[in-house]
């Protein structure tokens, strides 16, 4: 099983990563890192989704709407 979380500059360069001949093709489940933004991204198969924990007002809260 190839599992890894890919790393990108910006969210720009991640997008510029797929889809053109000879680059990889998105599929739902990927995860990439913006440095830019000190985020995760998930693929949902449609849309990238941030995924994380945050702090929002003093509680923790998962910034993805994967589990629910």
């Amino acid at each position: 099983m190839d599992q890894a979380i890919m790393r990108f500059a910006t969210t720009s360069a991640r997008d510029a990563a797929f889809g053109g001949a000879g680059e990889a093709t998105l599929a739902e489940g990927m995860f990439a890192y913006i440095d830019d933004e000190n985020k995760v991204y998930f693929y949902t198969g449609s849309a990238w989704q941030a995924f994380g924990i945050t702090n929002d007002d003093d509680q923790l809260v998962l910034a993805a709407s994967l589990f629910s």
